[in-house]
């Protein structure tokens, strides 16, 4: 499967254009960008399906563009963000729900959803299994996590989604496996196993998941997973 990145918008979203024989679809079009487009319709793809890994206006402004102009494409989110978008954007209906264990086709290609609240409470990532690959949308930042401080935000629901990814990852380990590449909602694309090891937020996560946690220690450890990882920084 190609991977063609694109930043866009005024948060600097990263829109992803997965291509996989003749079909494509666009994870988080951020922003009504040509760009876009040109990654579609320059290779002569069909646009198959518009993916949202969540609802918020930074990653569905494009969505609308989108359709105009592929309009026999599949727009999807999951229901529980339906009232965010119907915030931000009310002229957008979905064509589809996404849920836990759906399998999203795109060419011979396959991805696989995973709901993980926290962020928002209809937030999802896209898991490409075979070549494990995760598109985190905003659950896991190089360096950082999603905020839990906006409105369907929840400190809980972000530590059991960021669980699962520690899981995933010592999993992948036991087996002996490759390491699974990340693609974030915003900033650069990183791995899980960096994460583990460098993250603040997925340290703290593991030192819990293992019992090894002191909490009378004086390390700078965060000491529990807050909605101070955020993504832009500045806007903290």
């Amino acid at each position: 499967m190609e991977i063609e990145r694109l930043v866009v918008g005024a948060l600097q979203t990263n829109c992803y254009v997965l291509k996989s024989d003749g079909e494509a679809a666009v994870i988080d079009p951020g922003a009504p960008d040509e760009r876009i487009l040109e990654a579609v319709d320059g290779q002569g793809l069909e646009l198959k399906h518009i993916l949202l890994t969540h609802a918020h206006f930074d990653h569905l402004e494009g969505a609308a563009l989108l359709k105009e102009r592929h309009p026999r494409s599949r727009l999807a989110l999951h229901r529980a963000d339906l009232p965010i978008m119907e915030h931000f954007a009310p002229e957008l209906h979905p064509d589809a729900f996404l849920e836990e264990g759906d399998a999203v086709a795109i060419g011979k290609e396959s991805l696989r959803v995973w709901h993980t609240p926290g962020h928002s409470p209809g937030s999802v990532i896209f898991l490409h299994e075979e070549g494990q690959l995760i598109f985190s949308g905003d659950l896991l930042f190089a360096g950082s996590i999603g905020r839990t401080d906006l409105p369907g935000g929840s400190p809980a629901e972000m530590e059991r989604s960021l669980r699962r990814l520690v899981e995933l990852e010592s999993k992948s380990k036991s087996k002996g496996k490759g390491d699974f590449a990340v693609y974030p909602g915003h900033g650069p694309p990183t791995t899980l196993t960096r994460e583990r090891a460098s993250n603040p937020f997925l340290r703290e996560l593991v030192r819990q998941m293992s019992g090894a946690l002191d909490l009378d220690s004086d390390s700078d450890s965060p000491g529990s997973l807050k909605p101070e990882g955020l993504w832009p920084p500045e806007r903290r």
